[in-house]
């Protein structure tokens, strides 16, 4: 593993732990320790933010490989192992 390589690692990880912080702060650390689907809409009522906000957030996690995201409108499902992470 070069240099770029090791930065490169470390602001991923750095992000990820950023990622988890919020989900915390929001209250949606149960939804996603879970590792089962949920919708939008659980999302944004567990959090009581805006459906804009809550989906630009689900999006992030998703872009970050923290969740997937079956169909354009379908439910996430959080990484399987995403509850041993945030330990």
């Amino acid at each position: 593993m070069n240099r770029t390589d090791s930065a490169e690692t470390a602001a991923d990880l750095a992000a990820e732990a950023a990622l988890l912080e919020i989900a915390e702060e929001l209250g949606l650390s149960d939804l996603l320790d879970r590792a089962e689907p949920f919708t939008l809409r659980q999302a944004t009522d567990l959090a009581a933010v805006p459906a804009p906000g809550a989906a630009a957030y689900l999006g992030a996690l998703v872009s970050a490989g923290l969740v997937e995201q079956a169909a354009q409108d379908g439910p996430d499902t959080p990484r399987a192992d995403l509850a041993d992470r945030r330990s």
